[in-house]
């Protein structure tokens, strides 16, 4: 299970870290990537957004803090797919970071029915299974490179698969369609699509990513959406007609609601480098 792990050193006034992803073989219905971090930020509030995507992330040391939860994160946590934005502070030292970001669809595969609680929600991994959240923050904080870490999490992956709850491939299906279309695919077309009656399409789809397909669209539009901002030279209003809004004032209740600014304030907002991720004035 090697792959091609890719490692990068990033220097700059934000700080001086190592960052990698990895997409493990074999585990791709499962897991979309494994991503590290190791470092010293000088920037330590970040604003992150919802993904779409659940994760699980271990802290190798002391762990990061939400600012917006006002409470520290655990050394082993997991969230489900996350409908508001969140403000996380990383200590003030060097930290080492792990993690696991799992396919729309891939979370029950490991963490079974309770993915339907996880929406919008942290926990700490060992209030579900506490052997096998020490088990993995262990092995982490014992390794001796990032790229065993990173065959860690995916060996620990591997271990806690669930032979009773595969990925079921029409929602794998269904949010490969709606990521493609930026969330504009009309549901009612994806039911049609799938064969799958509207009763059974919602509740295989929320069973698997704990959401309704059209929050999930949403989500996937809002994401659209802000790679726009973020690369585009259009207006705000043409972003808002390219990815599917009625209007630009429909595209700043959504920003509100998932990234709790307007989109001109996300436009020129400091980010980190090859993130979507913003910095966070610290007297915010």
């Amino acid at each position: 299970m090697d792959g091609n792990i890719h490692l990068r050193t990033y220097e700059s006034p934000l700080g001086r870290w190592v960052q990698g992803n990895w997409v493990p073989p074999g585990l791709a219905p499962v897991v979309e990537r494994i991503w590290y971090f190791e470092g010293m930020i000088n920037a330590r509030r970040e604003r992150v957004f919802p993904t779409g995507r659940a994760e699980l992330v271990v802290h190798v040391g002391r762990p990061y803090r939400s600012i917006t939860q006002a409470s520290d994160f655990s050394s082993v946590n997991a969230n489900g797919l996350m409908l508001r934005p969140e403000v996380i502070e990383g200590p003030n030292e060097h930290s080492v970071v792990v993690g696991i970001r799992f396919q729309p669809a891939g979370m029950l595969s490991v963490f079974g029915p309770a993915v339907e609680d996880m929406t919008d929600i942290t926990l700490d991994v060992a209030d579900l299974m506490p052997y096998a959240a020490r088990e993995l923050e262990e092995r982490c904080a014992t390794a001796d490179s990032p790229q065993r870490r990173l065959q860690i999490a995916a060996g620990w992956v591997v271990e806690r698969l669930r032979v009773d709850a595969p990925p079921a491939p029409v929602v794998g299906w269904a949010t490969r369609a709606l990521d493609r279309s930026g969330g504009q695919l009309a549901i009612g077309t994806l039911i049609d699509m799938s064969g799958y009656s509207r009763t059974r399409f919602f509740e295989t789809f929320r069973q698997h990513t704990g959401v309704s397909p059209k929050i999930y669209a949403r989500l996937a539009r809002f994401r659209h959406a802000m790679e726009e901002l973020r690369s585009a030279d259009d207006s705000i209003a043409g972003v808002a007609f390219s990815s599917g809004y009625y209007d630009q004032s429909h595209l700043t209740a959504e920003f509100n609601t998932f990234a709790g600014m307007s989109p001109r304030a996300f436009r020129r907002a400091s980010r980190y480098p090859d993130s979507i991720n913003l910095v966070e004035p610290s007297n915010a």
